[in-house]
């Protein structure tokens, strides 16, 4: 990322995209961005503007379009071996939350923040999402408030084990705190962490970053430049064609024959053809001797093409989505199928994890010992798995039995499976083959 230049451009409130003119204009450092919260406590600030992150990403079709695929692959349901099935569609139902909004804020600036809202009985019935830029950590990293407008609510960070909280809880009742925050209070010439009971919990979900213990970086960070290039290429082209592909030139009058009235209809002419697609590429015929100045060079549009797919290329391998996932011009299935694989096995089961630690520590709150997790996706080729075990039971690596059980069929849903179930050490002959169908017809 360039940061040659320091002079950042303070954005306008409509945060109008085109005002980043240039990638360094992006710098993840700037604090001159208009409409920054302004707190009455110290606050941890994000490395980067969330606003402006929030900017790049909206005007970013390849970004909108990976989170999407991410969040169709990521949100499969849950299964327990512990809870009911009113309790797995409560939690179903939670996680639907979670996941779409925080797949969104991967690409956007990764940090993702949940009101747990809890009934009377400290249940935890609700997560909510709340908007990244509106809520800031507190700076030792127990609490956090969010401001929206001239308001400013306190949050406790959530706490799973039920031993800690009652200490924090008996920590608060030692301190002189308002009801409604948050304060580092000095216990024994210590200061001490706490709990507030009368505040809402909040989670936050990141990621481990070496420059920061507080909050994560976007993905998208990594490969700004690229996305920016992008999108200026994708308004060139647009501006081109709204143009209907006119060049910039200069129309002189050679014979110096015409007259005012007549610049004066040219000029509305050529202004009514240049207007736009339902107007191009009329014909104009006028009588007078008029010749132009071209002030445009040619361009190679091919280059603009290549570079485009380049970049495509690019921004998708930073954002961890097979480029062959989102764009079928490859009609090679070994790749594709390859693609999927690796997609499900080096990005889902990565997020799914993440997710799945996430949940389970709200699910420790409410009943200890319990255990959530996803379905997995089945992303292998079928056919090609057939093919492959058909193989090995022919070259006698494994048995018809084994190779049942490796492909994952349901051998209880056949009634006659009782009668070869033993059969696990050993292939059946020939005549052992006869025997078992002549019983079965009977």
């Amino acid at each position: 990322m360039s940061k040659k230049n320091n002079n950042i451009e303070v954005l306008s409130s409509n945060w109008d995209f085109k005002k980043i003119s240039k990638s360094s204009e992006f710098n993840p450092n700037s604090k001159q961005v208009e409409d920054e919260l302004q707190y009455s406590v110290t606050v941890v600030e994000y490395d980067t503007s969330p606003k402006l992150l929030s900017v790049v990403a909206k005007n970013s079709f390849i970004i909108d379009w990976a989170t999407k695929k991410v969040i169709w692959w990521v949100n499969t349901k849950l299964n327990s071996n512990e809870l009911n099935d009113n309790e797995l569609k409560k939690w179903n139902k939670i996680k639907n939350k979670i996941v779409k909004y925080w797949v969104k804020n991967i690409y956007i600036n990764w940090n993702a923040w949940f009101e747990v809202i809890k009934n009377i009985w400290w249940e935890i019935i609700d997560v909510l999402p709340i908007v990244t830029d509106t809520i800031r950590l507190l700076p030792w990293w127990e609490g956090a408030i969010q401001k929206i407008w001239a308001d400013e609510v306190y949050f406790n960070i959530f706490e799973w084990n039920k031993d800690v909280l009652q200490e924090k809880i008996q920590a608060y009742k030692e301190t002189w705190a308002r009801k409604n925050e948050l304060v580092a209070n000095k216990i024994n010439w210590k200061i001490r962490t706490w709990y507030n009971p009368n505040l809402n919990d909040v989670i936050l979900i990141k990621e481990i970053n070496i420059n920061s213990k507080y909050y994560w970086v976007a993905k998208q960070e990594s490969c700004i430049d690229q996305v920016l290039l992008l999108k200026y290429i994708d308004d060139y082209f647009i501006n081109f064609f709204e143009k209907w592909t006119m060049k910039v030139k200069a129309l002189y009058d050679k014979s110096w024959k015409m007259t005012s009235e007549d610049k004066k209809l040219l000029k509305e002419l050529f202004k009514q053809k240049a207007s736009g697609a339902k107007n191009a590429f009329n014909s104009l015929f006028v009588s007078w001797d008029l010749w132009e100045i071209n002030l445009d060079s040619d361009i190679d549009a091919k280059q603009f093409t290549d570079m485009r797919w380049e970049l495509r290329r690019d921004i998708l391998v930073d954002l961890e989505i097979p480029y062959d996932l989102l764009y079928t011009d490859n009609s090679n299935k070994a790749i594709s199928q390859s693609s999927k694989e690796n997609f499900y096995d080096y990005t889902i089961t990565p997020f799914q994890s993440l997710f799945e630690e996430v949940l389970n520590e709200l699910l420790q709150f409410e009943k200890e010992n319990a255990e959530i997790f996803f379905t997995k996706t089945n992303v292998k080729d079928i056919f090609e798995e057939a093919k492959i075990l058909v193989s090995m039971k022919t070259t006698w690596i494994i048995t018809t039995n084994e190779a049942r059980e490796l492909s994952n069929y349901e051998l209880w849903n056949i009634e006659w499976w009782d009668m070869v179930e033993n059969n696990w050490n050993q292939d059946l002959s020939a005549i052992q083959k006869e025997e078992l169908i002549k019983s079965l017809q009977i």
